[in-house]
């Protein structure tokens, strides 16, 4: 009888150290995951600054650009969108997307998600979409966080996004597109401009902008 006591006890410590062993992997990959995600999205604490955080992450294609985005309790995000103004509530700690996809009526379209809102809008003609179409490349774009963590205090207003064509690109597209299109996309094609504001009581309705679309 004790022998088996003894065996019992053997078996028993051999599986919990089994156990332990098993444990001790998953969390050492877990806390390796969670190293490489934390690489790609950026460390940022909400408590940290007086402000929003922002920081670019590589993006999905030359097309798709994406921000860490961090807001503070009392504080609101304001959007400047093609919908419209949209606002992002604080305490809030997201990943934001601007995408520029080719739309079916041979318009281009750029995509917008903020937490919870998102909206899809024209931003050229079908014109400018096949003056671009091989050229996204040669764009110059200034994106918010590229460099590293930025701060917007609050009552600043920044570009997020700002896509320029080049002076050999403006010149083609003065010969392709209409004068008020050549106004709206020459120099600054696209601009995306936000404003980090203090707020006492949330604002109703704010996290969700109207008239939302996905692309």
């Amino acid at each position: 009888m004790k022998n088996w006591f003894n065996v019992f006890l053997l078996v028993a410590t051999v599986v919990g150290l089994s156990f332990a062993v098993v444990e001790g992997i998953e969390r050492r990959d877990l806390s390796q995951r969670y190293q490489i995600l934390a690489a790609e999205v950026g460390f940022l604490n909400p408590s940290a600054e007086d402000g929003l955080q922002v920081i670019a992450l590589k993006d999905g294609g030359r097309r798709h650009f994406r921000w860490r985005v961090c807001i503070p309790d009392k504080h609101r995000m304001k959007v400047n969108t093609v919908a419209g103004v949209k606002y992002v509530e604080g305490p809030a700690n997201f990943i934001a997307h601007a995408r520029f996809r080719d739309g079916e009526d041979g318009e281009s379209l750029v995509w917008l998600n903020f937490e919870k809102f998102e909206v899809a809008r024209s931003f050229i003609s079908p014109r400018g979409r096949q003056l671009l179409a091989e050229r996204w490349d040669g764009l110059e774009v200034d994106q918010l966080g590229g460099d590293g963590k930025e701060v917007i205090k609050p009552g600043e207003n920044r570009t997020l996004l700002r896509i320029r064509m080049p002076d050999n690109m403006q010149a083609d597209a003065q010969q392709v597109l209409s004068p008020e299109a050549v106004k709206q996309a020459v120099s600054v094609l696209y601009e995306l401009r936000v404003k980090v504001e203090k707020v006492d009581q949330p604002r109703q309705g704010s996290r969700t902008g109207e008239g939302d679309s996905k692309p």
